[in-house]
């Protein structure tokens, strides 16, 4: 009968292996904290904005690909090794960019255009319009990015290994390539689309 015991010296190999997985994992944990923040803010986003229209964006798979893909950069300064606060700071500022977006678009029903970031000093004049334009739901957002600084309390700074920095890589990668092909596969299909009815018509 064939001994599966290991030696002592592979039995120790083994041990401190898995330890130091444990220990990768435990440090990836405020990452994927955040990650799973960030998709989730942006799943709020639609909900929210979706509430008001006749769209859904959730029937869609290039939502949820794009989502992830904001969802790993807004992470990178974690991965980059950043203290935690750059990360508290990214939160914060990711809640206002979506509250004022949600807020501008319940009163103009379109997304805030881009010049407009530059007068954000007039929004003083506005003040009245903005805190009408409030919902209770929007408070979802800081509050959550709270909960989730409390729980990253306990978590230790990660310290990404160099096969972790391929895998953050690699699932970049992956998703980005995914939307680009839905992208150019829905661009094609609506090229099809206008083809077919203009030899129709």
């Amino acid at each position: 009968m064939k001994n599966n015991r290991f030696s002592p010296q592979e039995t120790a190999r083994r041990k401190r292996a898995e330890e130091k997985t444990a220990q990768e994992m435990s440090r990836n944990r405020l990452i994927q904290l955040f990650c799973l923040l960030f998709f989730l803010k942006f799943l709020l986003f639609d909900l929210l904005w979706c509430l008001d229209t006749t769209f859904s964006s959730f029937s869609y798979p290039i939502a949820y690909l794009s989502k992830s893909i904001l969802a790993l950069l807004l992470t990178l300064p974690l991965v980059l090794r950043a203290p935690r606060w750059v990360e508290a700071v990214v939160a914060l500022a990711t809640d206002l960019f979506l509250v004022a977006n949600l807020l501008y678009f319940r009163t103009y029903y379109t997304a805030i255009p881009l010049e407009s970031y530059a007068l954000a000093g007039n929004l003083r004049d506005f003040t009245a319009s903005v805190t009408e334009s409030l919902r209770w739901p929007d408070l979802l957002f800081p509050l959550s990015t709270a909960a989730a600084l409390l729980a990253a309390r306990r978590m230790p700074q990660p310290r990404l290994p160099r096969r972790g920095l391929v895998r953050y890589a690699n699932a970049l990668l992956l998703s980005s390539l995914l939307t680009a092909a839905l992208l150019v596969g829905k661009g094609a299909s609506a090229a099809a689309t206008r083809r077919c009815s203009s030899t129709g018509s």
